[in-house]
């Protein structure tokens, strides 16, 4: 189990992650991980799949995002739970 330091990369925080993600999807109201994957790689093209889906996983444990196994998109819950 990686631990923070004072040497990590906030790029790659699960923080800065989640706020990309809710950022694109107040855009597009909702996506598919593959179109999450590619909106990130416009900021680092070291984002992985494993990124997303950490990202993804989280807000949905907290009920910010649903998942739809039918269209195989996320999207926000609601517009008024992340406030801008």
């Amino acid at each position: 189990m990686l631990v923070p330091n004072r040497f990590s990369n906030l790029k790659f925080s699960l923080l800065n992650i989640t706020a990309l993600l809710i950022e694109y999807l107040k855009q597009e109201k909702k996506a598919s991980i593959d179109d999450i994957i590619n909106y990130l790689r416009f900021y680092s093209e070291d984002y992985d799949r494993d990124d997303v889906t950490l990202s993804i996983t989280f807000l949905y444990a907290l009920g910010k995002v649903s998942y739809s196994e039918k269209t195989d998109t996320i999207k926000l819950v609601s517009e008024k739970v992340i406030v801008s």
